[in-house]
């Protein structure tokens, strides 16, 4: 049976989930099944035809097709029988376009809290674009949450997205993944984060360095400053600021301003 405009969770479905940075979530026309009877482990099945896009000046009641009538395919495993170990593998199949083989696991060692994610988007008649990320998070003081990402992206043609918005699955995001998609096929990039509960809200920032392999000796910075804060348990508020910094493009600085309120009736 197909659920029309449904959500779809990122931790279970990484290449086709609901985006929550915009004002409204994308959605999906899919039909999901999902498995607890195994002990500690969730199976997720399904099938995924239609789409709308989170994006700015996108028609938000605009669906398209994900491969034609044929839909995109996928099967999640999810378990923690181990302790403070949780392991995800999902794997889509698309005929006629491509197959994807994604890989996640998250460890809580106490002191630190460690991911390891990788994969590979396999595409019919083209190269494969092969992915690998690592993230260490702390809390600090018991107030400032930090953490130091890393991701790689080979050099094929392709990157790493969501099929329902522009967002992705690797921890390395940044308000311009967001905004420009095509950014995100950096060989490698480097990113620092710190937010911490204060001033009746959430304050925090985070700053990334990349070398992209779309222009030679490319090189980006990249500073994002964001607060979000809920007002009479109704109303959720949030503003984000980001300065881009490519030492080759034009432009060669790009400044972002990004306000959102939300209304919860």
């Amino acid at each position: 049976m197909l659920f029309r405009s449904q959500e779809l969770p990122k931790s279970l479905s990484p290449f086709a989930y609901s985006e929550d940075w915009n004002v409204f979530k994308n959605t999906f026309d899919a039909a999901l099944v999902v498995n607890t009877d195994i002990p500690d482990t969730v199976l997720v099945g399904a099938w995924v035809r239609d789409a709308n896009h989170n994006h700015y000046g996108s028609n938000m009641g605009d669906f398209y097709k994900l491969n034609g009538n044929d839909g995109v395919w996928m099967l999640t495993a999810q378990n923690k029988s181990i302790d403070n170990l949780t392991l995800t593998g999902s794997f889509y199949y698309a005929n006629n376009w491509a197959n994807i083989l994604w890989l996640d696991a998250q460890y809580n060692a106490g002191v630190v809290n460690i991911g390891l994610q990788g994969g590979s988007i396999m595409p019919d008649g083209g190269d494969d674009t092969n992915a690998f990320g690592a993230k260490v998070s702390t809390k600090l003081f018991d107030i400032l949450n930090t953490s130091l990402a890393y991701s790689y992206i080979n050099d094929s043609a392709g990157g790493i997205f969501n099929v329902g918005g522009n967002g992705s699955v690797l921890y390395t995001d940044m308000l311009s993944d967001e905004q420009y998609p095509f950014q995100r096929r950096y060989n490698n990039i480097f990113v620092v984060r710190a937010d911490a509960d204060v001033l009746n809200g959430n304050l925090g920032a985070a700053y990334s360095y990349e070398d992209a392999k779309y222009s030679p000796n490319e090189t980006i910075k990249e500073f994002n400053l964001y607060y979000s804060t809920k007002i009479a348990n109704n109303v959720d508020l949030s503003a984000i600021y980001g300065y881009l910094e490519p030492n080759s493009m034009s432009p060669d600085t790009l400044n972002t301003i990004r306000l959102i309120g939300r209304y919860n009736f």
